[in-house]
């Protein structure tokens, strides 16, 4: 399998899980930075509730700091470091797209860390067994595509 399809299903598992009120570790707070509110009160039908990224936390860090120069700053700083980290390592502009991947595949393990804590702290081990038996083949997966993908035949 392809390493963009595991990455779609890895992150629809971890969205639909945080939909459903289930810690999902580094995804969470990424969601919660970008103001996006869920409503969990009801575990059967969560419903999003406000998805204002004006009011996140991010937007007002990086472009409404009145006056200030600091998110130019920083967001050309990300960009003179990704051009110099692609001229040392002779990058190809298309390797580019390996950072969301590999991000991707980062949140997907802390989603999972997150996901076995709550698991383990509620008293249901065999529900543990239950969650590696679908977590750990996409990770192999994933893993094994991410493999094809660096070697070029994918």
């Amino acid at each position: 399998m392809k390493a963009w399809n595991l990455m779609f299903i890895s992150v629809g598992l971890i969205l639909t899980l945080h939909f459903f009120g289930y810690p999902t570790g580094a995804v969470g707070t990424i969601l919660d930075s970008l103001n996006v509110g869920i409503d969990n009160s009801d575990p059967l039908s969560p419903v999003l509730t406000n998805v204002t990224v004006t009011d996140s936390l991010w937007y007002n860090k990086l472009l409404d700091d009145a006056g200030s120069t600091k998110g130019i700053l920083i967001l050309l700083g990300l960009a003179t470091a990704a051009i110099a980290a692609s001229l040392i390592t002779r990058a190809k502009t298309e390797n580019l797209i390996l950072l969301p991947i590999i991000i991707t595949m980062g949140a997907f393990l802390s989603a999972y860390a997150s996901l076995m804590t709550y698991v383990i702290s509620q008293g249901q081990q065999w529900i543990s067994l239950v969650i590696t038996m679908i977590f750990l083949p996409i990770a192999a997966g994933f893993i094994l595509a991410l493999a094809e993908f660096f070697r070029g035949t994918d």
